[in-house]
């Protein structure tokens, strides 16, 4: 009899034990979900924020993070329809609010989303057209403010200096080097650099991103991705997207 009290009492333990982890996790399921509502009422909002561009790389993570388990399938279906339903849906009329977000950090979020969108292994074509949208919206951004067009054709800049943090460099190397190149250029001191520059910037981080799905043999840039990015920016600079 002592057995079998000590035995249930055991038992009704770890019954607790789990109900109370089950309810933990809805929890933090039900705060990720609200946190998600937040951001989709602040892209929703009139005379929408540059700032919104800092969205796409932490909501892409997000969904990379929760694509593996089974539980976090909502934050996942909400997350991928927040980013390619609202925020790569935003529009941002010239001119460009240089004081609220630097067009370097615009280049160094395309890289760090390229970078990505290199590694990711899971994920599936959910994440695949996120990332997908994501590039595009940060190229479509550029060209709507002539960053692309001055790279093109440096007299088309206006000759108004935008803030440039030093990224050039972002496209090179790999890995975690790579990550650490656009990490110090976003947190770089400004430095005063024409239009022309920055668009240049962005279209070397295409480029290389071009040559490393065609080179590298673990590279995991989706071939649709490829296919768009090259077609958006070969009118503008035909040498960096060359044909396989």
């Amino acid at each position: 009899a002592e057995v079998d009290r000590r035995l249930g009492a055991m038992v009704r333990l770890r019954m607790q034990e789990q109900g109370a982890a089950k309810e933990r996790r809805q929890q933090q399921l039900h705060f990720k979900l609200r946190i998600v509502d937040l951001l989709d009422a602040l892209a929703r909002s009139r005379g929408a924020s540059p700032l919104l561009l800092l969205l796409p790389l932490p909501l892409l993570r997000t969904m990379a993070a929760s694509s593996s388990n089974k539980e976090d399938k909502p934050v996942l279906e909400r997350v991928a329809s927040l980013l390619r339903q609202r925020v790569c849906k935003l529009s941002l009329p010239p001119p460009w609010r240089a004081a609220a977000l630097p067009p370097s950090r615009v280049v160094a979020e395309l890289a760090s989303v390229l970078a990505l969108g290199e590694k990711t292994r899971g994920g599936g074509a959910t994440l695949a057209v996120a990332i997908t949208d994501s590039v595009v919206l940060f190229l479509r951004v550029l060209s709507q403010h002539g960053f692309l067009d001055a790279a093109a054709d440096p007299t088309l800049s206006n000759g108004a200096a935008a803030p440039l943090a030093s990224g050039a460099d972002a496209s090179e190397g790999k890995g975690k080097k790579r990550k650490k190149q656009a990490a110090a250029a976003a947190a770089a001191e400004p430095a005063a650099t024409s239009e022309a520059e920055v668009g240049a910037s962005a279209l070397a981080e295409i480029g290389a991103s071009v040559h490393r799905f065609f080179t590298q043999k673990n590279c995991r840039l989706n071939r649709k991705m490829i296919h768009e990015v090259r077609a958006a920016a070969a009118n503008r600079t035909p040498t960096i997207c060359p044909s396989p």
